[in-house]
């Protein structure tokens, strides 16, 4: 606890060279001493579990006087008066050293009060600080003081230990540290505490704590890094070196091999080199505001003179425009000097707005800091600027298709001159022809008009190049990406059908559960795998089955690795056939096949199609069919109804009057444990489950929808669920264990099947409704599906064995061994089935699934869900606060142009109705030719044309930005071009007009006017 820490602090307090000395270095010699004695004391004097030993153990022992020492915080009187243990400082690493940590609490005034206030705040701030009232306090013993001048006073020192007191050397926690000190404090004690419990090295562990806030860069002091030297060394040699190299240009030896360029783009070039090398030097020290803007302004200006001069040559030599190329030509000072003002105007702007100097912090590693355009301004015109930079780089690679002949070009010469050296080697004695040879290098200057030179195949060098250069699929450098998953292997999956005997086609087909015994899946897969046998299908199925025994983690982490799974190209996925639970149908569901093409529609419609409908429908693709089923019912506990002449409720509202009539009935009988109704409203997935078919067993109709979560209906739900929770149960709604121990009246839970239902000593009907009729029923299950995307001889035979397993016979057989619940309606009229199921019951059922079309990630969707609904249900909020707050999870708030909606504004008509690309272009548009035509006319040709050019190449998109709690709304963002800015949700308004268009939308919102 944070006792620890505390104790860390002022043992290694007492441990400086002398009173006066302030806190010890982290890493100091005496912060070591100071470790290597607290393990000392622990290890010859005491104890692991004494060291460790809370609040209440070490009280304990101060009261019964069982220690020998005791550190522990300082009592008043009348407390210390029954503790039988001198009080003194700490000991230190020499007498008259001490050390004690204080803790106490501050009296503040908060800012902004109004002049009254703040006059009579700061006279009850001087009479509670004043000496009078300190003293007052001290001899009353209601606390200590830090007014050090109270313990001279006689009066005080009768009640207290001034010499205590006075000799106490007082160290505050470092708070000041770290914004949150609590996360310091916790890491401090626990990396202290590997060394004192465990095995790492003192000096390792002060390293780890300097680390929690100290900030790395490249330092100059060689006591600390030689790095920074050689760093500075070597840039500095480096472009010493470049610029000496201009001397070259200067002797005619060497002129050809620099003809491309004049001498002073030559110079230019090496300048512009040298002043993108230099950024270096600002990445020396610690990062401050004026290197941030010198390594923005060394990298434009060097960009710029380092591409202008081959730009200038490219248009020069390939001119699109004879007049433009002419007058480049011409005025190339005037070309190189435009780029040069362009480059001063970004500068210039950049310096307006101040960088953000953000630090890095490595968990257990070295924090750094980086220079983060803070302010949108100056983001944009950054932005602006590298994009300048990318046209330009862009325009040079691209001049002409410069960027294929060039390569071509070179390529072509580099094996010409390949193919002449090893002419040279073999023909020593043509000397002339060698010497033409070798002059027809100097003279190959790229002309780029011949391109009809043919290039011998044999040439390994030319065939190098070429693979190269024309790489277009990252996968042949890098190979297939490995996807990584929470989900590992403990040991090989079970393979649970081994005799595929001679068969042409293994279908792959994986599936989760829990234990081996009581799974479907190893039935279901056996008896495809026979019948195949038996019809001489040259198919078989190998089935992967992961359990918890083979297994590291629970269906949710199997959900997430068949997500990975799926997400993997065709051509590496390992499984045909899926069986996968129905909640994850969005995850999986554009990954698996379509079968309403496949399949025949009267083998599709012998399932109930409401079922169907919301478990196995993806983006209107039928993308499975559910192998078994879970529905929830209610359990009933018939003796105790006869017992009090009461039957079995239809509605919520008997229920309610039949629960709190036996429960008073049986308080009366002194049953206090006696449980009424658990409602399985817990904080898993079961409490989401018991939510929504709460809420769609008040629909009006039987045939309606799920109602809306703000309706009438819904907030009716809310308001009979906190009922039945406050007058006939309690927040502690029990468990399934009442199930087989008879001891409630009512419970909620999943229908078992035999022989487990034999076992208990309910009757199982349906959940009761908002009124005779209506009913609901939580479903749940697991879906077989197949991939998309199988070569035609596998997705024939996936579909053969689909059609088996989803079979009505199949399903039958399962059902009379009591292994499934079926979504086949009409095996409920089989008497076969009927003896050994309640066809009735589930005839009755009236399921509904789970809203997982709502959102791509439904275990936060439905976690958020049921914490807000129990806001109410558990809470003090109303039914409408939080059931608006559940649909403002997933609502995309917009401004309507509907009077009934909301209010109008005018002004801003790109704003209205749900936001679309169309509307982010006008909305930028209209922005920038306006902003344009304001401020910035001299610049219109050179970059407005440009960034209006660019939208299209990519184009905007449309964002979702979640308010949680609160109401979710959407924003155009730039995408590729602008990711910088977009991907920092606190940077994401791009348009001062965003924000004060939102700050209405919280005004009115505030004055409770519709305003969406």
């Amino acid at each position: 606890t944070e006792n620890g820490s505390c104790s860390i602090y002022d043992i290694v307090y007492t441990f400086r060279n002398n009173a006066s000395a302030p806190f010890p270095n982290i890493q100091s010699h005496e912060s070591v001493k100071a470790l290597n004695m607290m393990k000392t004391l622990k290890e010859e004097l005491s104890s692991d579990d004494e060291f460790l030993q809370g609040d209440a153990g070490v009280v304990g022992r101060l009261f019964n006087g069982s220690a020998l020492f005791v550190k522990f915080w300082l009592f008043l009187k009348p407390t210390i008066d029954w503790i039988q243990y001198k009080v003194t400082p700490l000991p230190g690493s020499k007498i008259g050293v001490t050390g004690s940590i204080a803790s106490g609490y501050n009296l503040g005034i908060i800012k902004g009060l109004e002049e009254d206030k703040r006059d009579a705040a700061i006279k009850v701030l001087e009479f509670i600080s004043s000496e009078y009232f300190q003293k007052k306090m001290v001899i009353n013993n209601l606390s200590s003081s830090s007014m050090l001048s109270l313990y001279q006073d006689e009066d005080v020192c009768r009640e207290m230990d001034c010499n205590l007191y006075n000799n106490i050397q007082i160290i505050g926690r470092p708070n000041k540290i770290m914004y949150d000190y609590d996360e310091y404090s916790e890491k401090y004690r626990n990396y202290i505490y590997e060394y004192l419990y465990k095995d790492k090295s003192a000096i390792e562990v002060l390293k780890k704590v300097d680390d929690i806030t100290k900030i790395y860069y490249i330092s100059t002091d060689i006591k600390v890094s030689i790095i920074g030297y050689i760093e500075i060394i070597l840039v500095t040699a480096i472009i010493l070196i470049m610029l000496y190299s201009l001397i070259f240009l200067f002797f005619e030896n060497y002129r050809p091999f620099f003809k491309y360029l004049t001498i002073d783009f030559w110079c230019s070039v090496m300048i512009g080199c040298s002043l993108i090398l230099s950024i270096c030097y600002t990445k020396i020290g610690m990062v401050t505001q004026i290197k941030c803007h010198l390594d923005f302004i060394l990298m434009n200006y060097g960009l710029t003179f380092t591409y202008i001069p081959i730009l200038y040559k490219l248009i020069v030599k390939f001119p699109d425009d004879l007049t433009i190329s002419d007058f480049v030509k011409r005025k190339k000072y005037y070309f190189f000097i435009c780029f040069i003002i362009i480059d001063t105007i970004f500068c210039g702007l950049s310096l307006t707005s101040s960088f953000n100097i953000t630090t890095k912090i490595v968990e257990e590693g070295e924090n750094f800091q980086i220079c983060d355009k803070g302010e949108m301004f100056g983001t944009i015109i950054i932005v602006i600027s590298y994009v300048f930079k990318a046209f330009i780089a862009l325009s040079v690679l691209n001049k002409k298709n410069i960027k294929l002949t060039f390569i071509n070009t070179v390529n072509r010469g580099f094996v010409d001159d390949n193919t002449s050296t090893n002419n040279k080697t073999n023909n020593l004695d043509e000397t002339t022809q060698n010497n033409n040879i070798t002059d027809s290098n100097y003279k190959h200057e790229y002309s780029f008009s011949d391109e009809a030179t043919s290039i011998s195949p044999k040439s390994t060098i030319f065939s190098k190049i070429l693979s190269y250069h024309y790489t277009t699929d990252i996968n042949e450098v890098s190979g297939n990406d490995i996807i990584e998953s929470r989900f590992v292997y403990k040991t090989n999956v079970s393979n649970l059908y081994s005799n595929f005997g001679n068969a042409k086609i293994v279908l792959n087909a994986i599936g989760f559960a829990r234990d081996d015994d009581g799974q479907i899946y190893t039935p279901i897969v056996n008896e495809f795998n026979k019948y195949a046998e038996k019809e001489n299908l040259d198919i078989r199925i190998k089935l992967n089955l992961l359990t918890r025994y083979n297994t590291t983690y629970s269906v949710t982490d199997y959900g997430n690795y068949i997500d990975a799974v799926l997400k993997k190209k065709d051509s590496v996925n390992k499984y045909d056939l899926y069986f996968y639970d129905n909640v994850y149908l969005p995850n999986y569901g554009k990954y698996l096949m379509d079968l309403k093409n496949e399949l025949s529609q009267e083998h599709i419609n012998m399932y109930n199609q409401q079922i169907i409908s919301e478990s196995c429908i993806y983006d209107n693709k039928l993308v499975g069919l559910p192998v078994t089923l879970g529905f929830t019912v209610l359990y009933s506990n018939e003796k105790i109804l006869n017992e009090y002449n009461k039957k079995i409720p239809k509605t919520w509202d008997e229920l309610l009057e039949t629960s709190k009539y036996i429960l008073q009935k049986e308080i009366e009988k002194n049953n206090t444990d006696f449980l009424t109704y658990n409602g399985l409203f817990d904080y898993s997935e079961h409490g989401s489950c018991s939510i929504y078919e709460f809420i769609y067993s008040f629909r009006k109709s039987v045939n309606d929808p799920f109602p809306n979560l703000t309706s009438k209906e819904a907030e009716d739900a809310l308001i009979m669920m906190k009922r039945i929770k406050e007058e006939a149960s309690s927040d502690d709604y029990g468990s399934a264990v009442q199930l087989f121990e008879g001891k409630a009246l009512f419970i909620k839970f999943w229908a078992f099947l035999a022989p487990t239902i034999y076992s208990i000593p309910y009757k199982m009907t349906p959940l009761p409704g908002v009124k005779e009729g209506i009913s609901g029923a939580s479903m749940t299950g697991y879906n077989l599906g197949i991939l998309d995307g199988l070569k035609e001889e596998k997705r024939k035979a996936a579909i053969i064995a689909f059609k088996y397993m989803t079979s009505k016979e199949i399903q039958r057989k399962f059902k009379l061994e009591n292994l499934i619940s079926s979504g086949i309606p009409s095996l409920y009229d089989d008497e076969e089935i009927c003896k050994i199921a309640d066809c009735q019951l589930y005839k009755s059922l009236q399921p509904i699934g789970r809203p997982n079309n709502l959102t791509d990630n439904y275990d936060n969707y439905s976690e958020k869900y049921r914490n807000y609904i129990y806001e109410f249900l558990y809470g003090n909020k109303t039914a409408k606060e939080v059931l608006q707050e559940v649909e403002d999870i997933t609502k995309i708030y917009y401004i309507s142009y509907k009077e009934k909606d909301g209010v109008w504004i005018g002004c801003a008509y790109a704003k209205f109705g749900q936001l679309s690309s169309i509307k982010c272009h006008i909305e930028f548009l209209l922005f920038t030719i306006g902003f344009t035509f304001n401020f910035t006319p001299v610049f219109y040709k050179l970059i407005n044309l440009f960034l209006n050019a660019l939208l299209f190449i990519h184009p905007f998109e449309v964002k979702i930005r979640i308010i949680d709690p609160g109401k979710n709304f959407k924003v155009c963002s730039l995408g590729v071009l602008f990711i910088h800015s977009a991907n920092k949700e606190d940077k994401d308004r791009n348009y001062t007009f965003n924000s004060k268009l939102q700050s209405s939308i919280e005004y009115v919102s505030q004055k409770e006017t519709t305003f969406i």
